[in-house]
């Protein structure tokens, strides 16, 4: 049975979210997200429901942005893949050596 889940992301993230150019999101594996499974439901800021249709996990965020488009998790055309690893650096909370990253595609519903 598919669960729902309800994240939240910045205000400069969800215009992506909203036309779906972005359909890969980024979080460390803290326990809550580690609970997410393919054909879950996420609700972005109470607005934006996406199902989850794959879960890669990396043990850095260097390591998941070599593997993934990265313009796929941030698609501002202005932003290089090195100053959206700083930015992800600044906003993601824990000890990545420890959490390890997961990346998970998503879909319109």
């Amino acid at each position: 049975m598919s669960a729902t889940h309800s994240w939240f992301v910045m205000r400069l993230v969800l215009p992506f979210i909203e036309d779906g150019s972005k359909d890969l999101e980024i979080r460390l594996g803290h326990r809550i997200f580690r609970e997410v499974k393919v054909g879950d439901t996420i609700i972005f800021n109470n607005r934006h429901g996406r199902k989850v249709t794959g879960i890669r996990e990396y043990p850095t965020l260097e390591d998941a942005l070599k593997t993934e488009d990265y313009r796929r998790i941030y698609p501002n055309p202005d932003t290089e893949q090195d100053a959206l690893l700083a930015a992800l650096r600044e906003v993601l909370k824990g000890d990545v050596s420890r959490l390890g990253v997961l990346v998970f595609e998503l879909q319109p519903i």
